[in-house]
């Protein structure tokens, strides 16, 4: 994979309106909605067998990049102290 792309950030939102806070956070914060708006990504829960099963599967689908995150419990209790 190339490491020649702009960064990402990838936020895990247990309910929708806590992602929709997110975002208007972000925007009120001043961050360039457009730059949200123009990738689309999947999100796919898993044990480690199915993750690598749907990396397989989605090789052809025309995907810009897959990336493969283990959960961290740790930091969703920083993100609410």
């Amino acid at each position: 994979m190339s490491t020649n792309g702009p960064n990402v950030a990838v936020a895990v939102y247990e309910q929708h309106t806590e992602a929709e806070n997110a975002v208007k956070a972000l925007q009120r914060a001043g961050f360039d909605m457009k730059k949200m708006a123009n990738k689309f990504m999947l999100v796919l829960h898993g044990d480690k067998q199915e993750i690598s099963l749907a990396q397989e599967l989605l090789k052809s689908s025309g995907l810009y990049s897959f990336d493969h995150h283990a959960a961290q419990r740790e930091a969703h209790g920083l993100a609410h102290a």
